[in-house]
């Protein structure tokens, strides 16, 4: 379970790196890439410390919610299997 759950995280802060890579100049975003990204513009800074701050932030929120829905989904999924045994 735990190698399930380091695979979820890391595709939490993949898809915030996805969503704010115009940052650097890569348009690889897509709506469905961070679905709990806000769209925060910052001021002064520079583009790649708006990607990393936001990357950060927003692959945080994703990674929770993936390690949550990946958690939940596996242990359904473990408890039909025993009970089918």
């Amino acid at each position: 379970m735990a190698k399930w759950m380091i695979w979820f995280a890391a595709a939490g802060f993949l898809g915030a790196a996805v969503f704010y890579s115009p940052y650097i100049g890569i348009e690889g975003q897509t709506q469905v890439a961070c679905p709990l990204c806000p769209h925060v513009t910052m001021v002064g800074v520079s583009n790649l410390v708006k990607f990393i701050r936001l990357t950060v932030g927003g692959g945080l929120l994703n990674a929770v919610s993936f390690m949550l829905v990946g958690w939940i989904t596996l242990t359904i999924a473990r408890k039909l299997k025993k009970a089918g045994n």
